[in-house]
């Protein structure tokens, strides 16, 4: 049947690509959605990405706090 009609399997084929990229955007957002809960804001066992990039020296953290979860970087913390 689909070797007859190529418009009906091009059809099926862009949607079954659609409906992998769906699942696979789903997941993610999933995933995301547990990492950072409801509020985009980093849970408390998790680093944000700002902290990340203040450890990394890729920003410059000047007040001591992080401006996006307002914790204290690791890399900012003294060590005993």
């Amino acid at each position: 049947m689909l070797s007859n009609d190529p418009k009906l399997a091009t059809v099926l084929i862009i949607c079954s690509i659609f409906v992998c990229v769906a699942v696979i955007g789903f997941g993610c957002a999933c995933y995301c959605r547990s990492k950072h809960g409801e509020s985009g804001q980093a849970q408390p066992g998790s680093e944000c990405v700002k902290c990340q990039l203040i450890d990394m020296g890729e920003m410059a953290c000047y007040t001591g706090t992080c401006p996006g979860c307002g914790r204290v970087p690791p890399s900012l913390q003294s060590k005993v």
